[in-house]
């Protein structure tokens, strides 16, 4: 698996000096180091794992968000991954695929909704909304809050989401 830190960092959760800025800065946190380490450990398990490419954890009211960015079809082995990373982190896990595109990253969020609007808002103070319409508001299994929270944190980004026709 690729990562953005040393694989020798991960494993000892020692970071070296050209690691460390990276957790100081706050572009990967503790929880992202834990990730790493349960998803090397996986890999004999899961061999899919060994192209895929590691972007970022999110938690979100104790859901963890993993976004792996996969050079190879993952989606066969994504509910097991996700029912093993759970038993080991004692939380729900949620993967999701990360083409960098936010309509594809807002479909697998929602999901078993299905998306029938994206409506770009930008607001007078120069920031940008997304108005997502989708058929059913309940179908919505992680909840309209954590779909929010999560891509404020991945991307910048608020979203309001409607059901639409």
């Amino acid at each position: 698996m690729r990562l953005p830190v040393c694989e020798f960092d991960v494993r000892t959760g020692t970071l070296c000096p050209k690691c460390e800025p990276l957790i100081s800065s706050g572009a990967l946190s503790p929880e992202d180091l834990r990730l790493m380490r349960e998803l090397l450990d996986a890999e004999p398990q899961f061999p899919q794992l060994k192209p895929a490419e590691y972007i970022k954890t999110i938690r979100a009211s104790g859901i963890f968000f993993v976004f792996l960015r996969p050079h190879v079809e993952i989606k066969p082995i994504k509910s097991r991954l996700e029912r093993y990373l759970s038993q080991r982190l004692g939380a729900q896990a949620n993967v999701i695929e990360y083409t960098g595109r936010v309509n594809e990253l807002l479909e697998q969020l929602v999901k078993p909704a299905r998306i029938t609007g994206i409506s770009r808002i930008w607001l007078p103070d120069g920031t940008e909304q997304l108005l997502v319409k989708v058929d059913r508001m309940s179908s919505v299994t992680i909840g309209v809050d954590r779909v929010n929270d999560v891509l404020r944190a991945l991307r910048g980004l608020e979203v309001v989401i409607e059901q639409g026709g």
